[in-house]
């Protein structure tokens, strides 16, 4: 999840470990936007503090005394329901509203197979080596596409890709070159179609990428499409960052 110190910021020695004075996310979204990937992972306390600098546009780094003030457009997104969580008092309500001023509901891939072939397409020109040639895609290879079901949704579309790409040699991606059974749920013996929760899901996805980079965490947020400090959370979040190669 989000870290206290990470959004806010913190000063020098604010607690152990600590050296010198870091910008917080706020600080540094000050007239721009901050997008906070997975607001339902936020601990009750630090949503406190989130709801009060969102109402009055101050906030005090972690350790510090300095009111410092942003004027930030706050995006939160979230895969939690929410309203369960707020029922169960593990979100508050008022931080919901004050955030849900408009919102937005994105379907999971199966419930858009339509837009499969574009978001392929999109995908295969991102992951493009610069001094390959391009893959595209048969019609053939896109109407299975279409009617896989995705259960780990954009990223396992992505992960099917750059699996069909190393067994392409001729730049044209075709139906043997879809591979569902060869996929995993992230490296384990379990079909990617088990009924498992998302987060186990990815979980696992994680896992195996840092065992294929040998820990290297730059290379696994690469190949997720993620920053650093996004996997950093997640690393966190399942309690993966001791697979994480130090060197």
């Amino acid at each position: 999840g989000i870290f206290e110190s990470e959004l806010f910021g913190h000063e020098r020695g604010a607690f152990a470990g600590c050296v010198g004075r870091r910008q917080g996310l706020l600080d540094e979204a000050d007239g721009g936007t901050l997008l906070l990937d997975e607001i339902g992972d936020l601990p009750l306390e630090l949503q406190s503090r989130l709801l009060n600098a969102i109402e009055t546009g101050k906030f005090r780094r972690v350790g510090g005394r300095e009111l410092l003030q942003s004027n930030a457009r706050i995006i939160a997104s979230t895969h939690h329901d929410i309203p369960a969580m707020m029922a169960n008092k593990q979100f508050r309500s008022d931080l919901y509203y004050r955030l849900a001023g408009f919102t937005v509901e994105i379907p999971a891939l199966r419930e858009r197979s339509e837009d499969i072939p574009a978001l392929a397409e999109s995908l295969l020109i991102r992951m493009r080596d610069p001094k390959a040639y391009r893959c595209h895609i048969d019609d053939d290879a896109k109407k299975i596409l279409t009617g896989h079901s995705y259960p780990g949704n954009i990223r396992e579309l992505r992960n099917i890709l750059q699996h069909a790409v190393s067994l392409s040699t001729d730049g044209h991606i075709k139906a043997e070159h879809i591979k569902f059974d060869e996929i995993t749920a992230a490296g384990s013996d379990t079909p990617i179609g088990e009924d498992v929760s998302m987060q186990e899901l990815e979980s696992r996805h994680i896992t195996a990428l840092l065992a294929k980079h040998n820990g290297h965490r730059r290379k696994v947020a690469d190949e997720l499409g993620i920053s650093e400090r996004t996997l950093y959370r997640k690393l966190k979040k399942y309690d993966l960052d001791n697979l994480v190669n130090s060197t």
